[in-house]
């Protein structure tokens, strides 16, 4: 019988100048790795809370990291992703993912305000549209999810620019391809949204 839902969280380990480079001008490298390291155990602890759910972890790269040996880490699947930009590499996660679960969900390890609830709320809508979204307040998305291959979906997209989201729209509506988006939430990306975090 196959898993009906995987969760995938894509992750660096938290490497001194490789992660929360926006963070760095204003907060110092040790600072901005410090900040990514709790941010990736606040994420993990929330999927964690997440019933029935098959864990992966999706490396950035070293996937044998200390950081990724903590407790809340065990039993999960690991993996590194494949070279390519981030939708070749969302791309070949979810293809894997749904070669044996029904659903598949991706997040990053960014987004403090994502709850358990949230989660399963994504999995939910995957039971009623074949894709689901969770629009991010800078113009990406926090979350995306699919019961099925679409690749179409993380193709032609600015990675990185406040464009993702409404390109993802685009490529959807373009293909035919139904979809629902989630509440809209925030992500620690640059230092305002550090601040805003420390101040909750």
């Amino acid at each position: 019988m196959s898993l009906s839902k995987a969760i995938l969280l894509f992750a660096k380990p938290p490497v001194s100048g490789r992660v929360k480079t926006r963070l760095i001008p204003s907060l110092g490298v040790e600072v901005a790795t410090q900040v990514h390291a709790e941010l990736l155990l606040h994420c993990a602890s929330t999927l964690a809370q997440c019933p029935g759910v098959e864990r992966q972890l999706w490396a950035g790269f070293d996937p044998q990291n200390p950081a990724f040996q903590e407790p809340v880490f065990k039993g999960w699947k690991r993996y590194l992703q494949v070279d390519g930009d981030l939708g070749d590499r969302m791309a070949a996660a979810t293809a894997v993912a749904l070669s044996h679960a029904q659903r598949a969900v991706v997040v990053g390890s960014d987004c403090p305000a994502m709850t358990p609830a949230y989660i399963e709320a994504a999995f939910e809508a995957l039971e009623h549209h074949p894709v689901v979204l969770g629009p991010a307040e800078d113009g990406g998305y926090v979350l995306v999810g699919t019961r099925e291959r679409v690749p179409e979906l993380f193709q032609g997209i600015d990675w990185g620019s406040d464009r993702v989201l409404q390109q993802s729209r685009e490529r959807l509506r373009k293909e035919g391809v139904g979809w629902v988006e989630l509440e809209t939430l925030w992500d620690v990306d640059r230092p305002e949204d550090f601040r805003r975090w420390r101040g909750r």
